[in-house]
């Protein structure tokens, strides 16, 4: 249902006007576009478009023709986890690149159009893609940079205290330290 009118692709900041009548919301937005999308946008339309012609008239195949496409791309429309490839798996795939980018999940939710934030959180951002590892590896070391000058101290005068140290229990997987002979402060 997009529109030409709707589209401001020779803008500074490109946009689509998601009109209310049309919108998933209901509401009215203004969406930014990536230059990848603007790009994609400019090579379709017409050198004398008209401003209330549909954008995509005619370019958005049907389920089966979409089906015959992917297969003669060799993508399979479902999956061996059962995952398919829709219009809503591009949607997710949407959903998880704003989360890995740092995109607030308010920030998601508004970009994807959603009312309820946690629909874009539970519903469309993929799990399983989350960057948990890496942001793991990103935190700061504790060892390298104690937050409290006091603790600086204490690892200062105590350089060897790790060598002491050792878990003298484990019990329902608790365990607990124990010093042997050095000073109070370690």
């Amino acid at each position: 249902q997009v529109e030409w009118r709707d589209v401001k692709l020779d803008a500074d900041s490109p946009t689509l006007q998601a009109r209310a009548r049309i919108s998933k919301s209901k509401k009215e937005m203004l969406l930014p576009l990536h230059p990848d999308v603007v790009q994609g946008l400019l090579s379709i339309r017409p050198d004398a478009w008209e401003p209330f012609a549909k954008v995509f008239r005619g370019l958005v195949p049907r389920p089966p023709r979409f089906r015959k496409d992917l297969e003669s791309a060799g993508i399979e429309y479902c999956d061996k986890n059962g995952e398919f490839f829709d219009f809503h798996a591009l949607r997710g795939m949407l959903a998880t690149r704003l989360n890995e980018v740092g995109a607030t999940e308010l920030e998601r939710a508004e970009l994807m159009r959603h009312c309820d934030s946690r629909l874009t959180r539970d519903r469309y951002t993929d799990k399983r893609q989350l960057r948990l590892a890496g942001l793991i590896e990103s935190l700061p070391s504790v060892l390298k940079a104690p937050a409290q000058p006091a603790a600086q101290k204490v690892v200062q005068n105590c350089e060897t205290a790790s060598n002491h140290v050792h878990v003298e229990e484990i019990s329902n997987g608790a365990g607990s330290l124990v010093n042997q002979g050095i000073g109070d402060d370690c």
